[in-house]
């Protein structure tokens, strides 16, 4: 019997110790608790440029130019202030020259595409003759020089280019020359020449300018971009775009060839699992109507987990700023012990796990929790996500009287010190994202046209509190052009930047 007694006592003792341990370790709220929300809010890309675009031959203009300009394009006589210097009896004596010559064509010119319109850059040669005014011989100064002229296209709502000549010249040698021991600059003597031969450009030379299908592949491409297409078949992720504008995008060199672009503003969206509807169609606006590109690109989404963010705290704890002035016993004896996280709207709540120490006679030490509120951010110029503006979670309800022992709570530096625990690097999926639109570098839209993706660097748009983790809207940028099937364009050979 008595054997019993103590077995049935040990055992009492044993399921007594055992609640006790386990109602010590339950948490006590030491600050109130932020409601727990995702953010439900969806994030749009800004408008982004699909271009259609489609070779075109410049050689027309570029002959018409060619034949409305001299062979000699200015005829130089003028006389330079002290140019012809020489050193008489010790002395440095300076005496003008007479400059006479000409300035001709040198060789073929050259017209190109650019994104405003063209641009025709001619070769030049002076052949100049410098005579000093009074005893000294003749010296000939020849050489080259280069100058671009810059015309500005435009397309009006009946597809109809036009070339407006822009006044301001360029020259990348510059426009001065060395004479003798002077200088003199050649602007004046050619300018005034080429704008007004240039100016006698006819508007039929750049008439058929724009080709005669290209209407109807960008109405293609208007239509098929209301329709997802798959931008990973294996992952079940689309893309759709809806069309908000359509503008003319100039030429650009593609290669060896000059390619015209029409540019769609769109706002691409993506979807994961089963392939999204179709959006309601709508027909192709006017050239020139709508909106405009604003530097948007393909949105991808990545998840970091809120266990991902935990493990990362746990190896960097924050730990309790000791004040100068006094210590009190319960804050010098409490510690850290982990790091919570959840979703709390646009921000995130961080729940201070501590361990309490014993007090008033107390036998075990206790386990309290205060909440903070921190922005997920990316550091500037980084891959990697960080905490800004931690700071203790303040509720219009009253506050637990415990938290009044615990003063740290309040402390800015243990604020600082919580946000400091997170920096987690999201290099590898930024390159994922890239790898994932380089897997398909072309989709396929109708009557031989696709769309040929050429990523740019991606960079973190904006971090979004899910319910299990932070939802990484990754953006990439790029250039995204339709052309017809076949045509082949250039791989670029960068290897895009993980960009914040």
């Amino acid at each position: 019997m008595l054997s019993a007694w103590v077995r049935f006592v040990s055992r009492s003792l044993g399921l007594v110790a055992c609640l006790v341990l386990a109602a010590c370790d339950r948490p006590i709220d030491l600050t109130a608790k932020p409601p727990e929300a995702p953010d439900l809010q969806t994030a749009e890309s800004a408008p982004a440029a699909i271009y259609v675009g489609e070779v075109v031959d410049l050689s027309k203009v570029e002959d018409q130019l060619g034949r409305i300009l001299p062979g000699d394009i200015s005829n130089i006589t003028r006389r330079l202030r002290g140019a012809a210097c020489s050193t008489v009896n010790g002395k440095q004596v300076c005496l003008d020259a007479r400059l006479s010559g000409r300035i001709v064509r040198d060789g073929q010119a050259h017209l190109s595409g650019t994104p405003h319109g063209l641009e025709w850059r001619m070769p030049l040669r002076y052949e100049l003759v410098a005579q000093p005014v009074g005893p000294g011989a003749a010296t000939q100064v020849n050489g080259k020089l280069t100058i671009t002229a810059s015309f500005a296209m435009s397309v009006d709502e009946h597809w109809q280019p036009s070339l407006k000549l822009d006044p301001v010249f360029k020259w990348p040698d510059g426009t001065k020359i060395k004479v003798l021991s002077g200088e003199t600059s050649l602007q004046a003597d050619v300018e005034p020449v080429l704008a007004g031969q240039l100016q006698k450009l006819q508007p039929a030379t750049v008439a058929g300018l724009i080709p005669g299908d290209m209407r109807q592949q960008v109405d293609l491409v208007w239509r098929h971009l209301h329709y997802p297409l798959a931008l990973s078949r294996d992952q079940q992720i689309w893309m759709r775009g809806t069309p908000l504008g359509l503008h003319f995008a100039g030429l650009r060199t593609v290669g060896a060839e000059q390619e015209l672009r029409i540019v769609i503003t769109a706002r691409l969206q993506t979807f994961t699992g089963d392939r999204p509807a179709p959006l309601p169609p709508s027909p192709l606006p006017a050239l020139g109507s709508g909106a405009e590109p604003a530097g948007g690109g393909i949105m991808l989404v990545s998840d970091v987990p809120f266990e991902v963010l935990n493990a990362h705290a746990a190896r960097h704890l924050p730990a309790i700023p000791v004040r100068s002035e006094s210590v009190s016993t319960p804050a010098a004896k409490t510690e850290v012990r982990s790091l919570a996280f959840f979703p709390a709207g646009k921000r995130i709540g961080l729940g201070v796990h501590l361990t309490l120490p014993a007090t008033n006679g107390g036998w075990f030490a206790g386990h309290g929790v205060a909440y903070y509120m921190a922005t997920p951010d990316m550091r500037p110029g980084s891959s990697q996500i960080v905490l800004s503006q931690c700071e203790l979670f303040a509720s219009s309800a009253k506050t637990p009287a415990r938290q009044k022992d615990y003063a740290f709570l309040t402390d800015p530096r243990f604020a600082d010190a919580i946000g400091q625990s997170v920096t987690v690097d999201v290099a590898d999926k930024l390159l994922a994202a890239v790898d994932l639109i380089k897997h398909e570098p072309s989709l396929p839209l109708a009557k031989g046209l696709k769309l040929w993706l050429q990523p740019g660097d991606p960079k973190v748009s904006r971090i979004i509190p899910g319910a299990d983790g932070l939802g990484l809207l990754i953006e990439i940028g790029g250039d995204f052009v339709v052309r017809k099937d076949g045509t082949d364009i250039a791989s670029g050979g960068d290897v895009p930047k993980a960009t914040p």
